[in-house]
């Protein structure tokens, strides 16, 4: 055998123990299945809980009128006198001032790349400045875009994209949002004016429709003059269009159920206060016999044209849940004029609206002449506008006496005549009620308007503000 022939038999041996060496240590491990990432919805359920730890420990330093890059993909677009770069907004934790973005996406997830864009928002709204440790919280998540949020989310376009669900833990692209507790906000969102003291869930598909559902609390949805109560479990819709496609162009639908399977999904563990879900409204009829209306309320009220459930309740000062609870009603929204109500004591009257266009009466420097005409309760306030941190003078009163069952005025005690000075922070209605132990009744309203804290930088000339204290914000 010569040399080159003994090479090339050992170099084949030891290829053939090489091959057995590597079939013997494969036969040690089981087969692998392809990654993940190759199997899309394979990872979605750990994406999610990833994403809510990523937005928990990255946003906890964000302060008012701020955004917080939350979650893998968040696009913004910067205001036109700013210059690329000098806001930065790229990654986990990134914090920038609303005032500076024109616009803010969050990204659709991708199963593949395992990113699902998430941003947290602390707005001022209408919130006092006094306050400054009490932000709204608005959270987006998902395929959604938030146009215009300027410096406190007064006013703003959302528009929200469908996708499918990837996995049971993985919600449907929205907005979620979340008041202080026991507090008020007033906002414009495609162009509907909403009332909030509560949490809250978004939808907008442009083109389509806006659904907003209450979670929690109370909300009031306005478009085109019409009005719709929200309760927990309840949700409205509005058609959208126009050039955008996100705009209301309809008044608000009928209030419904809302989606619990839905609702369960939600990223609810980032807002600021933990809430617990409730069921859905039920709208049909309760069986006769199955619910009585409270036998200890020996008041009965008459709905009249323009009332709402919440606007009784406020004048009977009982809590909406409870008015309707009383009177066995299960969709507080379903009311209708000629309808009559148990309430716990005599119950004026919606006030009438004032036009506008009608002068804003004097405030009356003595009391009207008693016994005369109609029973009727006034209540003015001079002025009725007034700068952030201003005051006004409220006066109030009857035109005819007798024994006093209650005199209140938003639901603390007053005498039956008065004045005194209020210096409200944000737009303020008062209602003055009164009632005599034989049942005559009456009330009052005035809304007291307040000009908003000018905020330098927001886009927005404010009253207080002009070109020379605020070129930002008032051209000259």
């Amino acid at each position: 055998m010569n040399n080159r022939h003994r090479v090339f038999t050992t170099a084949r041996r030891m290829s053939v123990l090489f091959a057995l060496l590597i079939g013997l240590a494969l036969s040690a491990f089981p087969v692998l299945p392809a990654p993940l990432a190759q199997v899309p919805g394979a990872n979605c359920a750990q994406d999610v809980q990833v994403a809510l730890q990523r937005v928990s420990a990255g946003c906890l330093q964000i302060g008012r009128n701020q955004a917080c890059y939350g979650n893998t993909l968040v696009n913004v677009e910067l205001r036109p006198n700013l210059q690329p770069g000098s806001v930065t907004f790229a990654a986990v934790g990134d914090v920038a001032d609303l005032a500076s973005l024109r616009r803010i996406v969050t990204a659709p997830y991708d199963p593949a790349a395992g990113t699902w864009g998430i941003a947290l928002l602390k707005a001022q709204v209408n919130l006092p400045t006094a306050l400054p440790g009490e932000n709204v919280t608005f959270l987006m998540f998902g395929d959604t875009t938030v146009n215009n949020p300027l410096g406190s989310m007064r006013a703003f376009t959302v528009e929200t994209r469908v996708g499918s669900i990837t996995c049971e833990e993985m919600p449907q692209s929205g907005l979620l949002i979340q008041s202080p507790a026991n507090q008020q906000v007033r906002m414009s969102i495609n162009g509907a004016d909403i009332v909030l003291g509560s949490t809250a869930h978004l939808t907008a598909i442009g083109g389509s429709e806006m659904i907003i559902s209450l979670l929690e609390g109370e909300g009031h949805i306005s478009a085109f003059g019409q009005e719709r109560i929200l309760t927990p479990g309840s949700e409205v819709w509005m058609p959208l269009g126009g050039e955008n496609g996100t705009t209301v162009v309809e008044p608000p639908g009928e209030v419904r159920p809302y989606d619990p399977e839905e609702m369960s999904r939600l990223p609810l563990t980032l807002l600021e206060r933990q809430i617990t879900l409730p069921n859905p409204i039920v709208t049909q009829v309760i069986p006769t016999g199955a619910c009585t209306p409270r036998t200890d309320w020996t008041f009965i009220y008459t709905i009249v044209q323009g009332d709402t459930l919440g606007g009784i309740a406020g004048r009977a000062g009982v809590p909406l849940q409870e008015l309707a609870t009383g009177n066995c009603i299960l969709n507080p929204a379903a009311i209708r004029a000629g309808e009559t109500l148990r309430v716990p004591r005599a119950v004026a009257p919606p006030p009438v609206a004032v036009p506008t266009s009608t002068p804003i009466p004097a405030v009356p420097s003595v009391t009207p002449t008693l016994q005369q005409g109609p029973l009727a309760a006034y209540l003015t306030a001079s002025p009725m506008r007034i700068p952030y941190g201003g005051c006004t003078t409220l006066s109030w009163g009857v035109n005819q006496t007798g024994e006093i069952s209650y005199s209140n005025l938003n639901g603390l005690p007053v005498p039956l005549n008065g004045n005194r000075q209020e210096c409200p922070m944000v737009t303020t209605t008062y209602i003055f009620i009164m009632a005599f132990t034989d049942g005559r009744a009456s009330s009052a309203t005035v809304v007291v308007e307040v000009d908003p804290d000018p905020i330098c930088g927001n886009y927005i000339c404010e009253p207080g503000e002009s070109h020379t204290s605020c070129p930002s914000d008032c051209s000259a």
